[in-house]
């Protein structure tokens, strides 16, 4: 897998309200070398949090999500996304 041991840059906010670096991961390590890692599902798939955000004024728009390799802008591949899940934060 290309993104082996290759640290990504995770974000989440709102469009036009972009701030702060976002997290940095290791999608699939062997070893735990990252603050944050993948988490297995028990399913086959694993999960990371990539970060919140809060819409305190009740306005619509959009929320951008991304993903990107910290470091190297060469071509990428192996890496199959199947869904990003938007959740409340328990307890909130």
């Amino acid at each position: 897998m290309v993104f082996e041991n290759r640290p990504v840059q995770l974000r989440v906010d709102f469009k036009g309200r972009e701030n702060g670096e976002g997290l940095s991961v290791i999608l699939d390590s062997r070893r735990n070398v990252a603050d944050i890692m993948p988490q297995d599902r028990g399913d086959g798939w694993k999960e990371v949090e990539m970060g919140e955000f809060v819409n305190e004024d009740g306005m619509d728009g959009s929320v951008l999500c991304s993903l990107k390799e910290v470091g190297n802008y060469r071509t990428k591949s192996g890496l199959i996304v199947e869904g990003i899940e938007l959740r409340p934060r328990l307890g909130s």
